[in-house]
């Protein structure tokens, strides 16, 4: 039985491509709100055009071997969402 993850808040890291787009995905087909955070615009840019992406999807260019990177896509997060589930 899948798990549902209605309205749930997921941050996934390299998330534009490989494992992390797959894993995002399977959270949107079950309902959650997925925050991707990429290196690689160009690929994030591909992921807003997903069939999937019902304004659940939301995207961040960011290094995430640069913390001052890391902190601003939390940053930017926290302003959409108090919350943050996984």
């Amino acid at each position: 039985m899948p798990v549902s993850l209605q309205n749930k808040k997921i941050i996934i890291s390299a998330g534009a491509s490989g494992i992390g787009w797959a894993i995002a995905k399977v959270c949107l087909s079950r309902g959650a709100y997925v925050y991707l955070c990429d290196i690689n615009n160009k690929s994030l840019k591909k992921t807003q055009k997903h069939p999937l992406n019902n304004k659940k999807l939301f995207s961040y260019e960011c290094d995430a071997s640069d913390e001052y990177e890391v902190s601003n896509f939390f940053d930017q997060v926290k302003k959409k969402t108090k919350k943050i589930e996984h």
